[in-house]
């Protein structure tokens, strides 16, 4: 009922096109988490027409329900969080509500009844804005375990808003996204967004940037996150023993392991085994037989993420061995076969010659005897 005479009275005042630079300017969209506090603004628009009096009016008109009046309050509950600002102001009607709750998410309009000064008599108005977008929510909540990031925040309904993941780096490997809703005891509902990434390939730290976006392509609210990655695998040297460390973000499922071909030259490392320093560094040293070892060897220092391989760094390291023979009698056993078989492929040759030669019989030749004195 309330809804009909507001619009019967708005249709009579306004059936003038005299007063038609008469306009109120209102906000499109307007956003603020709960317990903050907001500005509703309105501003009248009157051209050279002189305005003797005003009178705001802000209104909750829900179709099929009874006008709810925000400003001034008609509502105990809104009394103590709603004021005007600029109360003697003859062009700014704005309101400021404070300790906004989830349930104060609606379209509210602006109406001014004024009394315009004509050259006849005094003329009566009402003229409203096209309402302002008032959207509350929850703080955004980000998070993170060994396998997803995950964002969340409390609003009173998902339709035309979403939670979005901005990060610099495009190249990142992400798994899955996932975006869901739970709804509250209260009747308000949890959005949610998971990000699944491999945060073992991360390099330096990396910032995830989660936002809450109202399809009406504003941003309402966003939080950042930084996860910190691994550094570069640092291999070096010293008198006795080789060593590989790496800073990482996450400990938990993160190893170091050495690998080389030859794994005689892996000592079992007495008095070397694994261990965590500070800062979330891993070191791996180990102690390498290099007696046992002729001309460079390379090892592999090799990160894991739950058994799984990530990254490497190889050292090149000069033997100090001479070479030496193992096993003499199979060496010698090796010469003397080889002799062996390279004289019957002589004799053989030699026979295969003999066979191939053609047999000619020769003439006997006379030759004049010659006396010498």
């Amino acid at each position: 009922m309330g809804s009909l005479l507001l619009g019967v009275t708005l249709f009579i005042l306004n059936i003038g096109t005299r007063f038609c630079e008469i306009v109120v300017e209102q906000d499109r969209f307007i956003s603020g988490s709960v317990d903050s506090t907001v500005n509703l603004s309105c501003h009248l628009k009157h051209g050279a027409h002189e305005i003797l009096r005003v009178n705001p009016y802000w209104i909750i008109n829900k179709t099929g329900e009874d006008v709810m009046y925000l400003y001034p309050p008609n509502n105990p509950t809104l009394k103590n969080r709603v004021k005007e600002i600029n109360k003697d102001h003859m062009t700014d009607m704005t309101i400021l509500v404070s300790r906004l709750e989830l349930t104060d998410t609606e379209t509210y309009h602006c109406f001014v009844s004024l009394l315009v000064n004509s050259s006849t008599e005094p003329q009566s108005m009402l003229v409203s804005g096209n309402g302002t977008m008032l959207f509350v929510h929850g703080p955004v909540e980000v998070e993170f375990n060994d396998t997803e990031i995950m964002c969340k925040t409390q609003v009173r309904w998902v339709e035309n808003v979403s939670l979005v993941w901005e990060y610099r780096d495009k190249n990142l490997l992400i798994e899955k996204e996932t975006q869901t809703w739970v709804q509250a005891l209260d009747g308000s509902l949890w959005i949610m967004n998971r990000l699944e990434v491999k945060f073992e390939n991360f390099v330096g730290n990396t910032t995830f940037y989660c936002q809450l976006n109202h399809d009406l392509k504003y941003n309402i609210a966003s939080k950042g996150l930084e996860i910190p990655g691994r550094g570069p695998i640092q291999v070096e040297m010293n008198e006795s023993e080789i060593i590989c460390q790496v800073q990482v973000g996450m400990m938990k499922h993160v190893s170091l392991d050495w690998y080389h071909r030859d794994q005689n030259l892996l000592s079992a490392q007495d008095n070397c085994s694994q261990y965590r320093t500070g800062s979330n560094w891993i070191t791996n040293c180990l102690k390498v037989q290099l007696e046992q070892c002729v001309g460079d060897v390379t090892f592999y220092c090799q990160l894991s993420y739950s058994s799984k391989p990530i990254a490497n760094e190889s050292l090149e390291i000069p033997c100090r061995g001479v070479p030496q023979i193992r096993h003499p009698v199979l060496l010698y056993s090796l010469l003397l076969g080889t002799s062996f078989l390279i004289l019957m492929i002589v004799i053989l040759i030699s026979l295969k010659m003999r066979q191939c030669k053609p047999r000619t019989r020769q003439r006997g030749i006379n030759l004049p005897r010659y006396k010498f004195i």
